[in-house]
């Protein structure tokens, strides 16, 4: 990040300056109601004795926004009503793509931040577009942090702390706070991606959880018309003294990856004022950079995935009985046949055990005739609207090499005419129905996103992993209907999008 770049549409904003703008803020929005007759997020019904109810949503409001019944708590003063979360029991959905028709469960970045009524933000991206990103937010009312690792693989140790400190000079004469994660190195030079596109946003009432597949860039998020993206949120009330303290698996490993990231104490702490409970069936699923070993590894990578499908579905997914879907933005060395046999295991709630020789592997450890991998083929990139896809990668090396799978790889082809996707969604699914569940995150289909095999140290178990990524498991009801894509074999003489 250069002074040159974040200089341009510079906020001169000294520390009082920007502590008397939000005190006067804060004044204005204490005079005036949040809970506004209009307000599409937050909606007063009337007030009824505290207890924990079911409330019908009236016949108006759409299931897209209410997703049906919803249970909320009406702890508070019968004075005070009763809120409920527009997005109170989760929601999949697509980014909004200018040019194209508006569906119920395509929604714009700015809806989702509401900067009107957001009071902070901690807002997470790969690759950032700063003068963009500075047109989205009210930096003077609002606090904004931003998680962001300006250095890319091949720096040294002393050229990314450089970059990291004028970067933080930068932004923080913007109004926004640089979190840069730690990096874990085995030599001199940093390797691997802050690749997670998390967003935590705090309301007066609310937290919204954010779990996107678009970094903060236009048009990642639909504004040029010519991409696409899918993300998951989910609204979260504040504690209040008769909530349940029983926390959930989503809230342990939500806060687990901010601690191991190193987020700011101002955020792990708040988050300890909200309510989790609805979040009982969803799992958050990470992945975090460098080891992690001992229980720390059921939240991380492969072996994350692993414990987290088991929690979901309850039970391991029979070899053979399954399918899987990988519709990712770029594709690794699949020829890699260690990490091709721990990512179909893990998929069906298999725990993973330690490689025992490296690329050890079985036909029945690997059955990829039940996997597909989602990936667009050349022709299907010429065709786009852009007839380019700078974001879409995999090696030509990798499709040659002699143990990749070829032939589990189906084209992409948008619902939205030549609307090409950034986005990575995984669906597992049984073959005798019921079971199964979807991914919806960062992570592409690489060793470097998921983790590659597990070893032992002192007698635990371990997984390495090079990059940070966040996602979530759901269940399979969510995203159905909602997929950006239809898929089908590739053309004769036709091959994937290579570059």
């Amino acid at each position: 990040m250069s002074g040159g770049h974040s200089s341009k549409n510079t906020a001169q904003f000294g520390r009082d300056e920007l502590r008397e703008r939000r005190a006067a803020a804060a004044e204005k929005r204490r005079a005036q109601s949040v809970l506004d007759c209009n307000d599409q997020d937050v909606r007063e019904l009337p007030a009824k004795k505290p207890k924990i109810e079911t409330i019908e949503i009236d016949s108006d409001t759409t299931d897209d926004e209410a997703r049906g019944v919803l249970t909320v708590s009406s702890a508070k003063p019968a004075s005070q009503g009763k809120k409920v979360l527009r997005f109170a029991s989760g929601f999949v959905g697509l980014t909004f793509v200018k040019g194209f028709p508006k569906e119920p469960h395509h929604l714009t970045l700015d809806e989702l931040l509401d900067r009107k009524r957001l009071r902070m933000a901690s807002l997470s991206t790969f690759d950032l577009d700063l003068e963009w990103f500075l047109s989205k937010l009210d930096f003077g009312e609002t606090i904004v942090w931003l998680t962001y690792y300006p250095v890319g693989s091949g720096a040294t140790e002393s050229q990314a702390a450089q970059a990291i400190a004028q970067g933080a000079s930068s932004l923080q004469r913007l109004g926004i706070r640089l979190h840069s994660p730690p990096m874990p190195r085995t030599g001199e030079k940093v390797f691997g991606a802050m690749h997670s596109k998390l967003q935590l946003l705090f309301f007066d009432d609310f937290l919204r959880v954010v779990v996107p597949s678009a970094n903060l860039r236009d048009f990642d998020w639909g504004e040029t018309g010519i991409m696409q993206n899918v993300f998951y949120v989910h609204d979260f009330a504040l504690r209040t003294p008769d909530t349940d303290r029983k926390t959930t698996d989503f809230e342990v490993s939500l806060k687990s990856f901010c601690r191991r990231l190193q987020y700011p104490a101002e955020i792990r702490d708040a988050l300890d004022q909200y309510d989790f409970s609805t979040a009982a069936g969803v799992q958050f699923l990470a992945t975090v950079k460098g080891f992690s070993q001992g229980e720390e590894r059921f939240r991380s990578g492969l072996t994350g995935l692993a414990w987290t499908s088991h929690k979901l579905t309850g039970a391991e997914l029979g070899s053979g009985s399954f399918t899987i879907d990988f519709h990712a933005s770029s594709i690794g060395d699949l020829s890699k046949q260690g990490f091709m046999r721990n990512l179909l295991r893990a998929a069906r709630g298999v725990q993973l055990t330690p490689t025992v020789r490296k690329g050890a592997a079985t036909q029945e450890d690997v059955p990829l005739e039940d996997l597909r991998v989602i990936y667009p083929s050349n022709a299907v990139v010429r065709q786009s609207i852009t007839g380019d896809a700078g974001t879409t990668f995999m090696k030509p090396d990798f499709w040659t090499k002699q143990n990749f799978p070829r032939n589990s790889f189906y084209d992409y082809m948008s619902e939205r005419k030549g609307v090409l996707s950034h986005a990575k969604i995984m669906l597992v699914r049984s073959k005798q129905g019921g079971r199964g569940y979807a991914y919806v995150g960062s992570a592409n289909l690489s060793p470097s996103a998921w983790g590659e095999s597990v070893t032992e140290n002192k007698g635990e178990r371990r997984i390495h992993c090079s990059n940070y990524e966040s996602g979530v498991l759901i269940p399979l009801d969510m995203i159905e209907g909602r997929l950006p894509y239809q898929t089908g074999v590739y053309l004769t003489n036709d091959d994937p999008w290579l570059q």
